[in-house]
């Protein structure tokens, strides 16, 4: 090779080297990570805020967490962000949820599991979706405390055979403040026809202390036994209990 060409090409790799470390260019090194200095705290419970021990907190990557008798976990070593966790103990449907990392920082979480029995029950209460135009309904396996009534004005109207137990059930949802709404409540089963519209009739004199859910009160879809025992008549030696 000549001199000439020797110069050209000791010429040609400086310029590559230069573009290569100039900023900007193809081999400059990459950005250094940002470190994981970020953890989350939190407890598992069931939808009666009781402690669920020994759930097992999942993440993509990483060991997973195991809460203690408490209900209690910690994980650590967490870049910022968005981090999906499942969540799974035994008798429990598992769940997954998503937690938002701020940086240098350890969120406190709580989170609820339904059990398997209720997730049952749930699916047997179907929620009208006419009912949600007002808002969100909840039902009693994903409320924190159900609602419950405290009492009615008036009592069920209805002249009855002696000796016979009348019962329906009704599916209605009860607004935060505990108040019914008649307009979503249906039917579930009636042993009388006439009994069952007697119950809804009665439904706007009855009052519920709310439900909560995560501390907030919140509607409820309630399923409410009505039971009347009619009077047996004198002399009547048979029993005559509602079930």
């Amino acid at each position: 090779m000549s001199t000439v060409g020797d110069w050209r090409l000791a010429l040609l790799l400086s310029a590559l080297l230069a573009s290569s470390c100039a900023p900007g260019g193809r081999g400059r090194p990459s950005a250094t990570p940002v470190p994981a200095t970020s953890a989350i705290e939190g407890t598992v419970t069931d939808t009666l805020g009781q402690p669920i021990s020994e759930a097992v907190v999942s993440r993509f990557f990483g060991a997973p967490a195991t809460t203690d008798s408490t209900g209690r976990f910690r994980i650590s070593g967490l870049q910022p962000g968005r981090l999906p966790v499942g969540v799974r103990g035994q008798g429990y449907v598992p769940g997954r949820f998503d937690i938002v990392v701020p940086p240098e920082s350890t969120p406190r979480v709580s989170i609820q599991l339904v059990p398997v029995r209720d997730a049952q029950r749930c699916l047997d209460q179907r929620i009208d979706p006419a009912s949600l135009q007002r808002g969100p309904v909840f039902r009693d396996c994903e409320v924190g405390r159900e609602a419950v009534r405290l009492g009615s004005e008036g009592g069920i109207e209805f002249a009855g055979v002696d000796g016979t137990c009348y019962q329906a059930d009704v599916l209605v949802v009860v607004d935060s403040t505990g108040m019914v709404e008649t307009e979503t409540a249906r039917i579930v089963r009636a042993n009388n026809a006439r009994f069952g519209r007697a119950v809804l009739a009665a439904l706007p004199g009855w009052r519920y202390r709310p439900a909560l859910k995560n501390g907030r009160p919140v509607r409820q879809l309630v399923l409410e036994q009505a039971r009347q025992l009619r009077t047996p008549p004198r002399g009547y030696a048979g029993t005559a209990l509602c079930p």
